[in-house]
């Protein structure tokens, strides 16, 4: 099931969190229900943690049934469905704020870091219990069905689209545009000289200073300083304008007169406008929840900080700790080693049973991302606020992207949420990947007036960046009229130019050098360190694929491969720590093989090997080549240290069978007489010790045999051998 491709998945969270615990307080959020209003669930959720970054998958399978289930319920409007809803929305949530005093009004000094442990489960705890005793996603997407199917039997299809916003709308701000509102007075007061920057920041914190927490993303104290700064830069002029818009805007409800306008029944106008009024009420419950967690978020960073004192962990290594293991270290002073919380750093992944999987085996179960855009350049998505607008696509991946958006651009993200606020309001549009008709994007662009369109899988890859659109809300799709002006070639080097051990590292300089030298090695490229995939987009890959095509004519595979300055070296090979990937020669294929590989010179293992964050990496791209027989062989033998043997090991299956321990064939050679009972060892012998002759020392070379021509795929120094040979070393 995990290793389903995307298409089978359904986005449905995106956020920014400092802290595992919660990552696991997300995780956990999207399988939860309530049997009196909705005892449905998502079976099935992945979470995917990568630096601070979290996002929830669910299979779109279960995503359409909960909508049409839930939504059937609504569409009859079930007496008690909207009973127990309503006494859902307004439950007092007494024990949770009462807890939220208790923690706030004392300094956090607790004696016992047992003590401090349970403080943190029990307030984690008891916000996912009082917070989300319902997922409002299923909600919102329950009541997005039953709407649509009403306004079927008075109004063609393709005109629903059109309607559902307008029956979405709150008669009242949310209060994400309230702050941005009240951000921009007390921004025009410190320019005015009527408030002095510290005296704002103060008086913005007084009334918002757990909005931008929400989730967990606390470590940033400066929040509301950054804001305002960023604010006091616009023009003075211009902020005077956005802060009348916002004062100006009229009530985004306008469902009672659209439905008494379009809508000819009486029974489907009284359901419409009592199903309205339930998704005002959800939406405005999900904003005072949103503002809550924020609380949780900011006393949970300060339960955290006392953790940190009293154990004498570093607070950035407990940020990768779950809460059962910090109730180990708590109790037992069990630590995580370094090692782990540098691969939780680099990509964690949660699934519904609570595995977590980390490095290599989360990237192997993570989800698939397919790189192919429509062939017509017009992509659908769901329509969440009207409005036709052109634009340029800008990509917010992170937070730090959101500084560059200006007004001509339409902001494409996975998803929003209240720190996208200054952004949202200069940008022409929106469009997201995740999101219901009730989630952030939604909710703001129809309080802006501004389109957007949400539920586009692949938003990133599908609609590139600088792209010039048509965000086309009215008819729920996007077109991109062209693409970046400026399309960036990835820049290569073929292997036979391959001259630059720097640029190419160590693999692709070797494989070079015997080319020269006139021993058989598969063709090649080399793109150079200096180049990361991330920075181009799925239609460069296309242009570097029929590169590639035109290299390697009759290929339908490619092996992508590490190479670095940094491994095969004399002293230490690296050897299985960087990555390699066979791939289809499809441009989504290859684009996901070299981002593999490129990100394995990033992850937590790297640091400690080479105390360092990541390393330079060039990425070796040759043809794949289906093996009759391939292996390694060792000029020196290592099992002994016989330098006067050699060692060959050898599969039918291809030496990477060999790299992972499956052995056919293990034969040891004299180096003075290389007879062997397989005429292609005999000439395998041969090429190796010339092989070692040209480098000076003894040598690990990994092997193909294709029809008894053999190529050789990689050489490096044996590392492992002790001081009787070590000679060769010096």
């Amino acid at each position: 099931m995990i290793n389903s491709t995307r298409e089978n998945w359904k986005i449905i969270n995106y956020r920014n969190v400092d802290d595992m615990i919660a990552a696991e307080f997300l995780h956990d959020l999207y399988n939860r229900y309530d049997y009196s209003v909705n005892s449905i669930r998502f079976r099935n959720t992945i979470s995917i943690y990568k630096g601070n970054v979290f996002e929830s998958y669910a299979p779109k399978d279960e995503w359409d049934n909960l909508g049409r289930r839930l939504g059937r319920r609504f569409y009859n409007l079930e007496a008690d469905l909207l009973k127990q809803l309503d006494l859902y929305i307004k439950k007092p949530k007494n024990r949770l704020i009462n807890m939220l005093q208790e923690i706030s009004s004392e300094k956090i000094s607790l004696d016992s870091s047992l003590e401090t442990v349970e403080r943190i489960a029990s307030l984690q705890y008891t916000a996912l219990g009082e917070i989300y005793g319902i997922n409002l996603v299923q909600i919102e997407h329950g009541l997005k069905w039953a709407m649509e199917q009403l306004l079927l039997e008075e109004i063609p299809k393709e005109d629903v689209r059109k309607y559902i916003p307008y029956l979405l709308g709150s008669e009242k701000a949310t209060i994400g545009v309230i702050a941005e509102k009240t951000a921009l007075a007390l921004s025009i007061k410190v320019s005015e000289k009527k408030l002095t920057l510290r005296e704002a920041e103060k008086e913005y914190l007084s009334k918002y200073k757990n909005l931008n927490y929400a989730y967990g993303a606390v470590k940033k104290n400066n929040v509301a300083a950054e804001k305002l700064k960023y604010l006091i830069e616009t023009p003075l002029k211009e902020r005077i304008q956005l802060f009348n818009k916002l004062d100006n805007l009229t009530d985004c409800n306008k469902s009672n007169s659209l439905v008494d306008k379009i809508i000819r029944s009486h029974e489907i106008r009284d359901k419409l406008i009592k199903l309205n009024d339930i998704a005002i009420k959800v939406g405005d419950l999900r904003d005072k929840n949103k503002a809550l967690m924020g609380q949780v978020a900011y006393q949970r960073n300060r339960l955290l900080n006392n953790l940190a004192s009293l154990t004498g962990e570093k607070r950035e290594n407990l940020s990768r700790y779950m809460l059962f293991e910090l109730f180990e270290l708590a109790e037992n002073q069990k630590r995580l080693s370094e090692e782990t919380i540098n691969l939780r750093y680099d990509y964690v992944v949660l699934n519904r049973i609570e595995n977590c999987l980390i490095g290599d085996k989360a990237r192997e179960a993570t989800l698939v991302v397919d790189f192919k855009t429509d062939k017509n350049d017009q992509i659908k998505g769901t329509t969440a606020s009207m409005g036709n607008v052109k634009g340029y696509v800008k990509h917010v991946r992170d937070i730090s992207d959101l500084n560059y958006i200006t007004k001509e651009d339409i902001l494409v993200a996975k998803g929003t949420d209240f720190n996208f606020m200054d952004a949202m309001m200069k940008s022409k549009g929106f469009i997201t990947e995740e999101g219901g008709i009730l989630s952030h994007a939604a909710v703001i662009a129809r309080e802006l007036k501004k389109p957007c369109l949400i539920g586009i899988p692949n938003v990133f890859s599908k609609i590139p960046e600088g792209s010039f659109i048509n965000l086309n809300a009215d008819q729920g799709y996007v077109k991109v009229i062209h693409r970046k002006v400026n399309e960036k070639k990835i820049p290569f080097v073929k292997l036979d130019d391959a001259s630059n051990s720097v640029i190419v590292g160590n693999k692709a300089y070797r494989l070079y050098e015997l080319l020269k030298h006139n021993i058989n090695v598969l063709p090649g490229i080399v793109i150079p360190s200096s180049i990361n995939i991330n920075d181009y987009t799925a239609n460069d890959v296309e242009i570097l694929l029929n590169e590639i095509k035109m290299l390697f004519p009759e290929c339908s595979h490619l092996v992508v491969r590490s190479s670095s300055p940094s491994e095969d070296l004399i002293d230490k090979s690296v050897a299985g720590i960087l990555e390699s990937k066979i791939c289809k020669m499809e441009s989504f294929d290859l684009y996901n093989a070299i981002q593999y590989v490129q990100e394995s010179g990033k992850k937590g293992i790297i640091k400690y090997y080479f105390s360092k964050d990541e390393v330079d990496l060039a990425v070796l791209i040759q043809p794949y080549l289906k093996q009759d027989l391939g292996g390694v062989i060792f000029t020196c033998n290592p099992i002994g240290d016989d330098e006067n043997d050699m060692l060959i090991e050898a599969s039918y299956g291809g030496a990477s069978n060999v790299v992972n321990g499956k052995v056919d064939i293990r034969e040891t050679l004299s180096k003075s007489s290389y007879k062997s009972n397989y005429k292609i060892f005999n000439n395998l012998a041969e090429i190796a010790n010339y092989i070692e002759n040209l480098y000076g020392y003894p040598v690990d070379i990994e092997w193909g045999a294709q029809n008894q021509k053999i190529y050789i795929f990689q050489v490096r120094p044996i590392t492992t051998l002790s001081n009787k040979v070590g000679e060769y070393h010096d």
